[in-house]
């Protein structure tokens, strides 16, 4: 959400539950918009551009196809789990990693908020939009998790879980069918029709990738190449962190002090909204303050 309000800050148009019908092609074949449709309201409409990007994570193939049936596929969709378990199992605040696991996998366990983050699983899976964690992944992170740690961890433990798919880029050098060798980089594809495609990838490289994606987008189109100013993205923060040198010193205490002050917030909660929510913490405790929030759980400082 922090991304989308620094890109409409910096002059985007931003839409939610807007889904891609079909793509708009001009007499020579070239991609030039979308014909989108309101998932809210049933609405439809054309948005017309010079050039589109494909980044739609797991659904990156169906753009793909959308735009050449032709199309092989390249995306792998990849289930990863998380579990939360009780805080003891992160003494002092220290995590642990574990580089390979029985199966060759990475598995953490790292103090977050007022419990122990634990994970990943990475299996090959079904794009859904609302993708599940299955007892088996959980199971495999609790079977694991007995392996290294010195209190068992049961199923009674596991205050949470959550499942994710990561847009993992096929390698065609591994043919075992196992998602954890598939390369975690991101690949920039331009088709005949001139439709960049960003794939795979992390979000720790993000910013890398849409450098790489608009790069060769100035690079593929001409009405835009030469419109182009170099990449401004080291200078630019994310809103809430866009003065992040002030924020981890003087102003951190200072805002932390008026939540606590002026909208009568305790500690763990004024300290929750600074760590999350960075300057705009403010403004979170405004909408707090007009009774808009519900504080659930409550053992939870949000």
């Amino acid at each position: 959400v922090s991304i989308a309000l620094t890109a409409t800050q910096n002059g985007a148009a931003v839409t939610n539950y807007v889904k891609v019908l079909t793509l708009l092609k001009d007499d020579e074949g070239k991609v030039r918009g979308a014909h989108v449709q309101d998932t809210l309201t049933g609405e439809e409409w054309d948005i017309k551009a010079h050039a589109v990007v494909n980044a739609t994570g797991p659904f990156t193939d169906s753009i793909r196809l959308m735009d050449d049936p032709k199309k092989q596929k390249i995306c792998v969709p990849a289930a990863g789990v998380h579990a939360v378990l009780p805080d003891h199992f992160s003494p002092n605040r220290m995590g642990l990693i574990v580089p390979k696991t029985s199966d060759g996998r990475v598995l953490f366990f790292l103090p977050w908020e007022n419990g122990t983050l634990a994970g990943t699983t990475d299996s090959e899976s079904e794009i859904t939009m609302l993708p599940e964690p299955t007892k088996q992944e959980v199971d495999f992170i609790i079977d694991e998790a007995n392996r290294y740690l010195a209190k068992d961890v049961t199923r009674n433990d596991v205050k949470s879980a959550w499942s994710g798919i990561r847009p993992l880029v096929k390698d065609p050098r591994h043919q075992d069918g196992s998602t954890s060798k598939i390369s975690r980089e991101h690949v920039v594809e331009v088709s005949d029709s001139n439709m960049v495609t960003i794939a795979g990838g992390k979000w720790t490289t993000y910013r890398r990738m849409a450098q790489d994606a608009i790069d060769k987008l100035v690079e593929t189109v001409p009405e835009i190449k030469s419109k182009a100013s170099p990449c401004k993205t080291r200078e630019v923060g994310i809103i809430g962190a866009d003065r992040i040198g002030e924020v981890c010193n003087k102003k951190f205490d200072n805002i932390t002090i008026t939540l606590r002050e002026k909208y009568h917030l305790d500690k763990a909660i004024a300290e929750h909204l600074m760590r999350n929510y960075g300057t705009r913490a403010l403004q979170i405790a405004e909408i707090e303050k007009d009774g808009f929030l519900d504080r659930k759980p409550t053992d939870h400082p949000r």
